[in-house]
């Protein structure tokens, strides 16, 4: 299975160009609805902390380690999206306010064919040989919860996994 880069199939740009306009409508401009909505809370709150999902996906390093051509929309809007969380970021940090874009890792969250979960580990085995498959839901939100707990501000505006680091897996 080689799913091609939809950057390439000429006859589906205009399908490609409304996918990634809706993909910035829910992760660009979600983020910045989203951040703007509950920023007087924040400010008022104790945890003052924002984070937003992302995905390893949007990582150029990463993309190109794997060899992962597809998903133009989701990743290039998760990029955007990581771009805006670095400028909250930079701009909340004087009010302090953590902002992180957290990647959840490789997550069970529904059905697949085996197939195209074989084909994805594989590539995913170019950056870590020991991914075997996603993990369970549970195991991802309790790393996230201690990644959120022990933020320090040398990850601030920056693109993290639920590690708290760049293994997205």
């Amino acid at each position: 299975m080689i799913a091609p880069s939809q950057l390439t199939d000429a006859e589906n740009l205009d399908h490609v160009r409304d996918m990634v306009e809706k993909s910035i409508e829910s992760n660009v401009w979600g983020t910045v609805y989203v951040t703007n909505s509950f920023l007087p809370l924040i400010e008022k709150g104790r945890g003052r902390k924002i984070v937003h999902i992302t995905t390893g996906l949007a990582d150029a390093e990463f993309v190109l380690k794997a060899g992962i051509a597809g998903m133009v929309p989701y990743s290039a809007s998760k990029a955007m999206m990581n771009a805006i969380v670095a400028k909250y970021g930079v701009e909340l940090q004087p009010k302090g306010i953590q902002v992180v874009a957290m990647s959840p890792g490789w997550v069970d969250t529904s059905p697949m064919p085996q197939e195209a979960l074989e084909w994805m580990a594989a590539l995913f085995r170019k950056v870590d040989p020991s991914v075997t498959g996603r993990i369970e839901v549970g195991e991802s939100v309790r790393d996230q919860l201690k990644t959120i707990e022990r933020l320090g501000w040398e990850v601030q505006g920056r693109v993290i996994s639920q590690h708290g680091d760049r293994n997205w897996f």
